[in-house]
Formats: structure tokens, sequence, C-alpha cells
């Protein structure tokens, strides 16, 4: 489960075992379990329990969605399909967010986006050592809004989306290596497609 927190952007500071996630009490309390193990990522980490685990432990920390990052080993795995899916529950569809998108923009350096380098530290048991990462951030100086109607027509068009109505949410369940096939033809096609209304510092000429 995803237990990202971006204080680290802010503080230079993640404690493994202290900082908590900001993606919901479900991840949260995934987390705290004994028997769940999480990444050293300072902003991407995830919380991992179950064969395969100590796979996507050793993912990098040097970078968010580059090259070994965990996002990158969920592709890595991909010789089959169905071997890595994304499950999204409680959020609201279509989803203002697909975090493994970025690394499918960072794939095709998109021209909204840039790396960017934070550092700090990482505690864990007590000690403490150096640590940095290259984020692939969105350009702040010119509104730039996730499309995710957009994407979500895409999937729902390709019919790679299986969800079902759960409480009051909806339970949604997608492949990797699906989402990675339509969501690059669409940016190939137009390499500002996850921009809503496109990106205005985009030379269209």
């Amino acid at each position: 489960m995803p237990t990202f927190s971006f204080d680290f952007c802010k503080t230079g500071i993640f404690d493994l075992t202290n900082t908590p996630t900001t993606m919901g009490f479900l991840g949260e309390t995934f987390r705290k379990f004994s028997e769940t193990e999480r990444t050293r990522h300072p902003i991407y980490s995830y919380a991992l329990q179950g064969r395969g685990g100590e796979y996507f432990m050793g993912s990098s920390s040097e970078t968010c969605f580059g090259q070994d990052s965990i996002f990158d080993r969920m592709q890595c795995v991909m010789s089959e399909k169905s071997q890595v899916k994304l499950v999204y529950f409680g959020i609201a569809c279509p989803p203002f967010a697909c975090t493994y998108v970025h690394a499918l923009e960072e794939e095709m350096e998109v021209p909204y986006r840039y790396h960017k380098r934070f550092s700090g530290i990482l505690r864990e048991k007590g000690q403490e050592r150096s640590i940095a990462t290259d984020f692939f951030v969105r350009d702040l100086d010119v509104p730039v809004d996730f499309n995710g109607e957009a994407l979500w027509k895409r999937w729902l068009a390709a019919e790679i989306v299986r969800s079902v109505p759960l409480g009051d949410g909806t339970l949604v369940a997608l492949d990797v290596a699906d989402v990675r096939h339509v969501t690059l033809q669409a940016i190939r096609e137009r390499i500002d497609f996850l921009c809503k209304g496109g990106y205005a510092k985009l030379d269209k000429r």
C-alpha cells in the first residue's frame, strides 16, 4: 500500500518508523502492522507484506519515478499480463491523480515537468544517514491540472477498467501493463494529453 509523505520536501527529514502517511487511514493502519516493511523512499514509500516484498524493498530511493524506482520495478515484472495490478479504493472516478502515470510522464520527458533534487536525512532504528532523490516535479510557473477525466475516458474506451461499487465508493482494479500501453499511446499522440486545457508553454507551431 502507498505510504507517501511529502514532508521530506519541506523538512528534509524522513523517519522510516514515525513519519505518517498522508494516504489515509487504511494505509496508515497497514504500515503499522508488525509484519509490514516500509520502503526507504523519503517521498514515495510503500508498505509491503507477503511474496515479492523483498524485490520491491530493494527499489531505489535515488529517484521518485525513474530507473529502478518502485514504479519501474512494477513494470519489470510485467512479462505477463495480470502480474501487477493497481487497486483503488475510496477515490473519486475519474481519479484526480494516478501516481504510476507520473513514471510514464518521466519516461516520455513531458515538457510541463522537470527534474528537481531533494536532499535530507533518513532516520532508521536510531541511526541517521544522508539521502537524496530526484523528483520529476510539475512546472508551478504555469498552472497545470492533471486531466483525470480524459485519462479515465481513455481507459474506459480501451476496456481496461474493472470496477464494482463498494460501500459509498468504488473498488477499481487495473493491470499495470494495460495502463502503461494505453496511457503512453495517448501521450505519444499529444505530449500534453494529461494537462487539462493543454500546457500553455508548449510550442504548438
